[in-house]
């Protein structure tokens, strides 16, 4: 019985130790995953906040807004020309890097370029766009948009005044313009731990407390199943009683015995023996013993006591089987 006990007690243990490790490796997993979903949703925001913060410069130039943009054939050359009315800018151009480069790509290149001579970017105000775009989309995270230009004017920009932060913080892909990435811009987030655990903690919750139902499950069916095969059901023959466990009583001969004792009881022990046995767990008064054993004749209380005594020494090698006694409530088989 120890020996299952203990099997017992490690199974329960390794199968909780398993269930704790499953629930860290699907949370990690289930991390993993999340951030990268919210990072490619903050690249989105970003390159959608690059997109209203240039519909806001256009809008704030109205009929101003006006440059002479190179053509299409441009940007087969070994330089790119724009013009504005006070100003000339031309720079090289990348003819591999120009040939890969979609229409879309080359129509926002212009864009950028004539906005960046006549309304430059206020990267303040884009970081600011950023961060309404994240929330909008239900994410929360510091921000961090780094700008830099390689024409005009060599400028590099950050939207806070500490920059040795952006290194804590993590990097989203560029957005560029130009053959020779003439405008770079590139915004850092720093995503809470704390906030991507709460959005996965429901679902893994779910999981886990179906692990642990499926476990507990496994663990009882596991213990009943080892507990009938380690005790199965016996055919007692005629006579013979299970008192606890693995000891019994032969009534016809009178025989106490488990694996390794055999005890025989005679006389009045054996008489008491049956009445204790009868009345198995309850206290039996001391006064209807003695009526009981000695219907015939009085009987005096140390006659009692000495056969419970004697009674206890018979049983004394059969463990789990004892005679125990309660003043004023009389002797009981345990």
């Amino acid at each position: 019985m120890r020996s299952r006990n203990r099997t017992y007690i490690y199974g329960l243990g390794a199968a909780i130790m398993g269930v704790f490790v499953l629930c860290l490796l699907s949370t990690y997993v289930s991390y993993q995953k999340e951030r990268s979903y919210l990072l490619e949703n903050a690249e989105e925001a970003f390159r959608e906040a690059v997109q209203k913060d240039t519909d806001r410069r256009i809008k704030e130039l109205g009929n101003e807004f006006a440059f002479i943009a190179p053509g299409t054939r441009a940007f087969e050359g070994d330089s790119i020309t724009f013009e504005s009315e006070d100003t000339i800018v031309r720079f090289k151009n990348n003819k591999e890097v120009a040939k890969r480069m979609s229409q879309q790509e080359k129509h926002d290149f212009v864009i950028q370029t004539g906005l960046t001579m006549m309304c430059p970017i206020q990267v303040d105000l884009l970081d600011s766009t950023f961060q309404v775009a994240l929330a909008e989309r239900n994410i929360s995270a510091r921000t961090i948009v780094h700008y830099s230009l390689d024409f005009l004017e060599k400028r590099t920009e950050y939207s806070v005044s500490d920059t040795t932060l952006y290194h804590s913080y993590t990097p989203l892909k560029e957005v560029t313009f130009g053959p020779i990435r003439s405008i770079v811009l590139q915004a850092f987030v720093r995503i809470s731990p704390l906030f991507i655990l709460r959005r996965i903690w429901l679902p893994d919750a779910i999981w886990v407390a179906g692990i642990v139902a499926l476990g507990i499950a496994g663990m009882m069916v596991w213990r009943r199943r080892s507990a009938a095969e380690a005790s199965p059901e016996r055919v007692l023959p005629d006579g013979v009683q299970c008192v606890a466990g693995d000891v019994f009583f032969d009534d016809r001969h009178g025989v106490v015995y488990d694996k390794e004792h055999r005890v025989e009881l005679v006389g009045f022990r054996l008489r008491l023996f049956r009445i204790l046995l009868a009345n198995q767990g309850e206290f039996v008064e001391t006064a209807l013993l003695k009526a009981t054993l000695w219907a015939d004749s009085p009987a005096s209380k140390d006659a009692l006591t000495s056969t419970v005594r004697r009674l206890k020494e018979d049983l004394s090698p059969i463990v789990g089987v004892v005679v125990e006694s309660a003043r004023g409530r009389g002797y009981r088989l345990h």
